[in-house]
C-alpha cells in the first residue's frame, strides 16, 4: 500500500484522541498540518496549515468540510487556498 502523505511525518498517533473526533499531526519541512476528523454529527473534515514564512512569520489556513480526496490534494499542495463546493 503506498503512502498518501509523500514525505510527510505524522507526529502523533489517532488512538491518543477521543472516540468523536480523531486530530492527526503531520511535519514536513517548516510545514505543520492538523487533521481534525469525526464520524456522524461530530464530522468535521477540518486542516489547518501552518507555515513560517520567511518574510511574513507564522501564519495559518483552515479549510473546513474536506473529504477524504480534498485532504489528499492538500498534502499534495498545502498553500493552494483551493475552491470548496
Amino acid at each position: 500500500m503506498s503512502n498518501p502523505t509523500g514525505a510527510w511525518l505524522l507526529e502523533q498517533p489517532m488512538e491518543r484522541q477521543t472516540p468523536e473526533i480523531k486530530v492527526e499531526f503531520y511535519r514536513r519541512d517548516n510545514l505543520k498540518l492538523d487533521h481534525y476528523r469525526g464520524s456522524g454529527r461530530s464530522f468535521t473534515g477540518t486542516v489547518k496549515t501552518s507555515i513560517t514564512h520567511p518574510t511574513q512569520g507564522k501564519t495559518q489556513m483552515f479549510r473546513r468540510n474536506l473529504t477524504e480526496a480534498q485532504f489528499k490534494s492538500v498534502l499534495q499542495n498545502p498553500s493552494a487556498q483551493g475552491a470548496q463546493k
